[in-house]
């Protein structure tokens, strides 16, 4: 229950110390960190992890706790690096486009949203998920329209 989380938290810890570490025991420690929103532990553990198993999810999660930890360089390039060598991942377009709306760089964004409508075609499951972010950056950051001078 939440109240048992930071006893835990202490138990994974030690665990650590102990030397009975794993891959498996970072990443819960990590995890746990990060709803606790302890950002500094989350990425330490992530990194760890990522030391027994360089995993895709990993390496997203590490990017999620570098965001909370307020690195946004960082988690971008993390992500950045995700959307290349993982296109089927819809949630990677996803804080690459929240990312650059963060910093007001809705070119870029738009341009993430072209490539993965044109990766949708080899990966199905980010044609939805396309639809949901064009219709979230477009609330955000509409498209200017033009105007005709001769309207009335």
């Amino acid at each position: 229950a939440a109240g048992q989380e930071p006893a835990a938290a202490d138990a994974l810890a030690r665990a650590l110390r102990t030397g009975a570490a794993s891959k498996r025991i970072h990443r819960d420690v990590a995890r746990l960190a990060f709803t606790q929103q302890d950002y500094p532990q989350a990425v330490a553990q992530f990194r760890e992890a990522l030391r027994h198993e360089d995993a895709p999810l990993l390496r997203f999660n590490l990017a999620m706790a570098l965001r909370g930890a307020k690195d946004e360089a960082a988690a971008m390039a993390i992500f950045e690096a995700l959307m290349e060598s993982n296109p089927e991942l819809a949630e990677v377009y996803e804080a690459v486009v929240t990312g650059y709306l963060r910093v007001g760089k809705t070119t870029e964004a738009r341009a993430v949203l072209w490539r993965m409508k044109a990766g949708a075609k080899a990966h199905p499951r980010l044609q939805g998920a396309h639809a949901a972010l064009a219709a979230q950056l477009e609330k955000a950051a509409p498209t200017p329209a033009l105007v005709d001078a001769e309207a009335p």
